[in-house]
């Protein structure tokens, strides 16, 4: 069935995140939303390359834990995150405890 080819191929990318050498960011931008919207696959990717945080799903964007990790690995993540995100003043504060360079990256 249709939903059998997706776990498969949803193992598959998990697997394949966990062991990438090439670009995250790449890698990622090229996967359907299926796998740009799975936690274990983003959170995975941003560890290697916080700029990998531009593909994930809006959902993630806006996941406390994602974001920071994608800050921790690269500053510049930060302008992936959501608005709602960005809103809340303890997550700014928590981004800059992840990373100081963040504080250049939080939009006005």
């Amino acid at each position: 069935s249709d939903a059998w080819v997706g776990l498969m191929d949803l193992a598959a990318a998990r697997e394949a995140a966990a062991d990438l050498r090439g670009s995250a960011r790449e890698w990622l931008r090229t996967k359907p939303e299926c796998i740009r919207a799975d936690r274990d696959v983003v959170l995975k990717l941003v560890q290697k390359d916080g700029l990998a945080l531009e593909h994930a799903s809006h959902a993630l964007k806006s996941d406390r834990e994602v974001v920071l990790a994608a800050v921790k690995k690269g500053a510049f993540a930060l302008q992936y995150a959501s608005r709602q995100l960005l809103a809340d003043r303890n997550f700014v504060l928590a981004a800059v405890q992840c990373n100081g360079y963040a504080l250049g990256c939080v939009p006005e």
